[in-house]
């Protein structure tokens, strides 16, 4: 696992752009949000790829990561949360919901393979 610090949406040389600078203000309180989600999924769970940086920029950049984003701040004050919470709160739910599907359909495969 590299010891290279973890690079954020602000480290993002396109984040300094003339397009960047007219809607600053309203990515501050995204970027904050987008550094604690960053920190929670780093908190939870250790990331070994080389290319980690590269996947996370793209993902970042997507509008399902934004709406995430979203999610965390929303959840976070409905229910008087740090953001650092929320965004766990919110990982250790999506978490859960893929043990249990992976669960299922495992339980399900197993159960056709019995009754053949």
């Amino acid at each position: 696992m590299s010891n290279a610090p973890l690079k954020t949406l602000s480290d993002d040389p396109r984040s300094n752009s003339p397009e960047a600078s007219s809607t600053k203000t309203s990515e501050n309180s995204v970027s904050e949000t987008a550094k604690n989600l960053n920190t929670a999924f780093v908190s939870t769970q250790a990331v070994d790829d080389a290319s980690a940086a590269n996947d996370m920029r793209t993902l970042a950049e997507s509008p399902a990561y934004r709406n995430i984003i979203a999610a965390v701040a929303n959840l976070a004050k409905e229910s008087s949360l740090s953001e650092v919470e929320a965004a766990q709160e919110i990982i250790h739910t999506f978490r859960k919901i893929d043990s249990v599907w992976k669960n299922f359909v495992i339980s399900a495969g197993l159960n056709q393979l019995r009754n053949r």
